[in-house]
């Protein structure tokens, strides 16, 4: 079963994969994109922006890609993450290329590249603090987005099913609890 886990920064993610491969050892973590890139040799500025997250994407649909349709993998991210930050910096006025109409392209047919997106919303108000040079607004932004793109499916590329979709809340128990209901 391939898995991803979306969310903000520093809204669980990582933990929650440490959680489920320490309870799952048949299980292999995949870092997220950003890691990839940074052991490339690539540098990204303290405050993001679009191109930054539009290479973060390309990255990801090249490496869970190359993921085989039965292995046991889960991934810190997925694509619709990037499409969700490039989606919260067009509303807060932090880009006016049109990075989002571009990710949406290439987004539009990734369903398949998983099996499980794993969800982890903030919540109202946030069980998983920042610090303040965290960019609470952009964080804010991202999380309202990418709950419009996966729960409510705003631009339909959750039609069909797939991936299956876990909201997981709560405590860190709760959470992984979640997602163990869900693993095959």
């Amino acid at each position: 079963m391939r898995i991803a886990v979306a969310g903000t920064h520093c809204s669980g993610k990582t933990t929650l994969i440490d959680d489920f491969v320490e309870a799952h050892p048949e299980y292999r973590a995949e870092p997220e994109p950003y890691d990839l890139l940074l052991e490339l040799g690539e540098e990204f500025p303290a405050e993001p922006s679009a191109e930054d997250f539009l290479r973060q994407l390309e990255a990801g649909l090249g490496q869970w890609s190359a993921l085989r349709r039965y292995e046991r993998v889960i991934c810190e991210r997925s694509p619709y993450d990037f499409l969700a930050y490039l989606r919260a910096l067009a509303d807060l006025g932090r880009d006016e290329t049109g990075s989002f109409e571009t990710a949406r392209e290439w987004v539009r047919d990734a369903g398949p590249l998983f099996d499980l997106i794993v969800y982890l919303p903030l919540g109202r108000p946030s069980t998983v603090s920042a610090p303040a040079d965290e960019d609470p607004e952009l964080r804010a932004a991202m999380d309202e987005c990418l709950g419009n793109i996966l729960v409510d499916n705003a631009f339909g590329l959750l039609d069909g099913g797939a991936p299956a979709l876990c909201v997981a809340t709560g405590s860190p128990a709760a959470r992984l609890d979640a997602v163990r209901r869900r693993v095959r």
